[in-house]
């Protein structure tokens, strides 16, 4: 499939081929400018291994921007081209808020172009987004002054944070078990890296790196939930990875050596702050906090508190 900008005679050209070769071609015009999309059957699509929803499945159509951009619960994931899955990252990005039009000629092209083709065409690139997008989807992609919103929150990163707070709501109201499954729901829509194709382009880094970092804290979420029901075993499994992802953090490490020490691991969980300590004088040349000596020095002497209900926010072991 094309999107084009094209004149009268390329447009009359365009309708001949597709006669002769059995594509179907629609054209729309927006003031002066016509937009000629052409469609030939059998030709492949750009993304041939997107999933597509099975028949019976009830999925609310949404916006994916964890992995490749596009959509979920349709019966075609794929929005076009390149540019098209740009303009729809940005608007996804500030879903709920207005991206001007300036800010969008400029992410759709970072090396300049004249402004005042440039709006021209991302008019036309809006105009295909919302031709592809099913209802339910099209009618929160709005023209809002100086440029266009996206009013739903059918986005899969607006999901994802939204269940990672509920998590900490129900972790918080000691409802561990509850906290957990809401971070597994959570973690099932992070199908990939999110914005991947354009997460090193200057315009996605900040917000990337953002959406890491709540992942992050999702997975702590989930670790000290576990440990609040007791799922011990689970958690040192949830902590090995957090500390790989994370390995200057501290709270990664006070959840290991507890997790650690009441599974039985005493001399690994010592372990665990010696080996932290000094990455951490390697690396940034700072030592533990207070609490986390105080909790190396609890669990050497194998104080008894350590075994009783875990604190939500902190050890508060004082020795």
């Amino acid at each position: 499939m094309s999107v084009e900008t094209a004149s009268p005679a390329d447009i009359a050209a365009a309708m001949t081929q597709c006669v002769e070769s059995g594509a179907s071609i629609e054209v729309s015009r927006m003031g002066d400018l016509v937009m000629v999309v052409v469609t030939r059957d059998g030709a492949s699509s750009e993304r041939p291994n997107e999933p597509v929803v099975e028949s019976g499945e009830s999925v609310e159509p949404s916006i994916r921007v964890f992995g490749s951009i596009g959509l979920t619960g349709c019966e075609s994931t794929s929005v076009g081209g390149t540019t098209v899955r740009r303009v729809l990252a940005a608007l996804a990005m500030h879903a709920g808020g207005v991206v001007s039009l300036d800010r969008l000629v400029d992410i759709t092209w970072p090396d300049g172009v004249a402004r005042t083709a440039a709006v021209r065409n991302l008019q036309a690139y809006v105009c295909r987004l919302r031709s592809v997008l099913p209802e339910e989807l099209r009618k929160g992609l709005v023209t809002r002054p100086p440029g266009y919103a996206l009013e739903l929150g059918a986005v899969d990163a607006v999901e994802f944070e939204r269940a990672v707070q509920l998590a900490g709501d129900q972790l918080r109201a000691d409802s561990p078990d509850r906290a957990v499954a809401l971070v597994d729901d959570a973690l099932a829509l992070w199908t990939g890296r999110p914005y991947s194709e354009f997460a090193e382009e200057g315009w996605a880094r900040a917000e990337v790196t953002r959406l890491e970092h709540v992942r992050s804290e999702a997975l702590d979420t989930r670790c000290r939930a576990l440990l609040c029901a007791g799922r011990d075993a689970e958690a040192l499994s949830s902590l090995e990875q957090l500390v790989d992802e994370r390995p200057l953090w501290e709270r990664p490490r006070q959840l290991q050596m507890v997790a650690l020490y009441r599974h039985g691991r005493r001399v690994e969980a010592l372990r665990v702050f010696q080996d932290f300590r000094a990455l951490l004088a390697e690396e940034v040349g700072v030592s533990p906090s207070d609490t986390l000596v105080s909790l190396d020095r609890a669990i050497a002497v194998n104080d008894p508190r350590l075994d009783e209900a875990w604190a939500l926010d902190e050890v508060d072991i004082a020795v």
